[in-house]
């Protein structure tokens, strides 16, 4: 696979592999650690009621990168280690983009020969 080269606004040059999207997280405004501690709390349990069994198994994992993360969203690699199929993984990344936890940001970034992928951003919470 090819390297996607990212640039955040600081000028820091991120690199990850291609993949279907590019994913940044942000969490409330602050957590400064991926433990699920009492800053959490309240995000977690109000995405258990909002999210089906699926898409919070999914908003789970994405929650577990740090703050500020950016890489790729591998299907294949959330399937494998959520154990769930490729169609309910469509459809929670279908539910978390309805519901405003997950935001096309509208950024491209290309890899070297050219190809674009959109960058989109992870919420704790819905995002207005």
């Amino acid at each position: 696979m090819a390297n996607i080269k990212l640039t955040s606004p600081t000028g820091k040059l991120y690199k990850c592999q291609k993949a279907f999207r590019i994913n940044k997280v942000r969490k409330s405004k602050n957590s400064t650690d991926v433990r699920i501690s009492d800053i959490f709390k309240n995000d977690i349990l109000d995405a258990a009621k909002d999210l089906n069994g699926v898409t919070f198994k999914v908003y789970m994992y994405l929650l577990s990168n740090q703050e500020g993360y950016v890489g790729g969203l591998s299907r294949a690699d959330i399937t494998v280690r959520l154990g769930i199929s490729s169609k309910s993984y469509d459809n929670a990344i279908t539910e978390l983009e309805n519901k405003k936890y997950f935001i096309n940001s509208h950024l491209r970034v290309s890899d070297n020969s050219g190809e674009e992928t959109g960058l989109w951003e992870f919420y704790a919470r819905p995002h207005p």
